[in-house]
């Protein structure tokens, strides 16, 4: 981690290197005035040189390795000054192109040091990249921008959000030089209309306002298409404390308002590879289940891999699921065997009680929560059993991986809860807590057995 020291150091640094760019501007306004008026030539001529001096030595202080360079270079310009027929303008302009590109590149190496940046200094950052004279070109200054946002996401979420979709309105084949390590970002390209975004301006778990939280790349995640925005901006809810994304494609929201059931395609086999410790990890929670009630009519909410399913049936469960995607659902039919209701679990309707529900990571998709919860709470028998996964954003590993971890990438996901932050709501909807775990089955998940009261 990068010390408080290192931070002063760099925000020094890149204030002098903003001073520098100014002080390039008043020499191009001297050359300017001097090719404009040949009267002024000479004492304009004068007043470059001195500028262009000031300039190479306090860059040359900053980055004593380029020294040697830059002071050639600066030769090399002042003796093409001497010509009377030269342009200053030209002769500014054809300087500064080395000095610009040491501070560049200089730059790009002393982001790569650290892992997350303050406020403060990437003000000063965006400052340098935003000046009218640093002759960046889109894609070099796409780069920067994007670098510099990925390490100020934790402690600058807002700017770092700005400084990403930035990035990518600038040069929308970013993302090209990580296609080796990112597979599934081959041929992506932004594209700003491609899919709507629906803003939340408030928090979908209670109603609060919120505050900029963190914001995360989230196009480098494998499950990322262009339907979402290349950068993830979660908010923090300043009334219940839980988390929320900010944007969020529309078209997720209108998906499943009928549901349908679907049956298996008998004409097709299909065989999947699975993991035999998976499906005994799920025969694992229905035994621990089953020390809470006897029920055998359960409901899953989100199919997932169909690996509760599997399980369930083969312990002798009565199974409905209920999947939002089309092609999850009919898939997962076919290959088990076993219909699927294919739509949204807030439109689902059933004529008897469910003895259990499960909800493996589902809640972190919806994008009203606690309508969920109060769903799960309609649809069971009295006493029956919730039992319910979902990411804790104060988990212990998130607590090792802060800005590192996954969860922040993930496009799909709407809202996060803390253990504190859901708690209060799973009681206001008539549930009581019965166990509390941490998921061997995905980072970062908290699992709960509840009873309805």
């Amino acid at each position: 981690m990068t010390t408080n020291n290192t931070q002063e150091e760099l925000f020094h640094t890149v204030s002098q290197l903003n001073k520098l760019l100014e002080l390039y501007g008043t020499i191009l306004e001297a050359a300017q005035y001097g090719d404009s008026k040949q009267s002024e030539r000479k004492p304009m001529l004068d007043l470059m040189q001195t500028g262009m001096e000031q300039f190479t030595l306090q860059l040359s202080t900053l980055f004593p390795k380029e020294r040697s360079i830059l002071d050639l270079h600066l030769t090399s310009a002042l003796q093409t000054m001497i010509s009377p027929s030269e342009s200053l303008v030209s002769v500014a302009s054809s300087w500064y192109m080395k000095p610009i590109q040491t501070i560049f590149s200089q730059l790009f190496q002393l982001l790569n040091s650290y892992q997350q940046l303050e406020q403060q200094v990437v003000d000063q950052i965006y400052l340098l990249l935003s000046f009218p004279n640093n002759c960046l070109g889109a894609e070099t200054k796409a780069q920067l921008l994007f670098k510099t946002a990925c390490i100020c996401g934790q402690w600058a979420p807002e700017l770092s959000f700005q400084c990403m979709m930035e990035a990518f309105r600038l040069y929308p084949t970013l993302t090209t030089q990580y296609e080796k390590h990112c597979p599934h970002l081959k041929n992506y390209c932004y594209k700003p209309n491609n899919n709507a975004q629906l803003e939340l301006t408030s928090c979908p778990i209670c109603g609060g306002t919120g505050h900029p939280y963190l914001n995360a790349c989230s196009c480098f995640i494998s499950t990322f298409n262009d339907s979402f925005l290349p950068a993830k901006f979660w908010m923090q809810c300043d009334h219940c404390s839980n988390l929320y994304t900010r944007y969020f494609p529309e078209s997720f929201f209108q998906l499943g308002q009928t549901p349908v059931v679907l049956q298996p395609d008998f004409t097709r086999m299909t065989t999947k590879s699975v993991s035999q410790i998976n499906i005994a990890t799920w025969g694992t929670i229905l035994n621990t289940i089953s020390h809470y009630t006897t029920g055998k009519k359960l409901l899953e909410v989100g199919v997932g891999e169909g690996l509760l399913i599997a399980a369930a049936l083969e312990m002798g469960y009565d199974v409905t699921a209920v999947e939002l995607l089309e092609s999850v659902a009919q898939e997962t039919a076919t290959l088990l065997q076993h219909p699927i209701v294919c739509g949204d679990f807030l439109h689902f309707e059933s004529q008897e009680a469910f003895s259990i529900i499960t909800m493996g990571d589902v809640l972190e998709h919806l994008r009203y929560p606690v309508d969920g919860i109060k769903k799960a709470h309609s649809l069971l028998k009295d006493g029956g059993i919730l039992w319910l996964s979902t990411p804790n954003y104060q988990s212990g590993y998130a607590r090792f991986y802060k800005a590192e971890d996954v969860m922040w990438r993930e496009p799909y996901h709407v809202t996060y809860f803390s253990r504190e932050g859901l708690l209060p709501f799973l009681e206001d909807a008539g549930f009581e807590l019965l166990q509390y775990t941490i998921s061997t089955r995905y980072v970062d998940s908290m699992e709960l057995i509840l009873r309805k009261k």
